[in-house]
């Protein structure tokens, strides 16, 4: 099980290229106050922070980021976008997002 664990860590993170990202503790406060102005928990507001910080897109199953400014993908949707770029060399809105910061 350890194996597997280590394994799994080493192709989503090391090299999978996923990027950690966090808010500094004077950004906490947007935490609360996101919580506050579109009901979400804090686990929630806290991503919904994170994506206003660093400006990504939200994909999730979640519908609580729909009532947000920034709203959410769904995982179908990005795997669309994704065809649509192998298919095409183009998405639908001209290209595929990314935020490098």
């Amino acid at each position: 099980m350890a194996d597997t664990f280590v394994k799994s860590v080493n192709d989503l993170i090391t090299n999978g290229g996923v990027i950690e990202t966090r808010l500094t503790t004077t950004e906490l406060s947007n935490v609360i106050e996101a919580a506050g102005d579109y009901r979400l928990d804090f686990d929630d507001a806290y991503q919904y922070t994170v994506a206003e910080r660093y400006a990504l897109t939200l994909v999730s199953f979640d519908a609580d980021f729909d009532r947000t400014s920034r709203g959410r993908k769904t995982p179908d949707q990005v795997l669309e976008e994704f065809r649509a770029v192998a298919e095409n060399g183009d998405s639908d809105n001209g290209e595929m997002e990314r935020a490098d910061t």
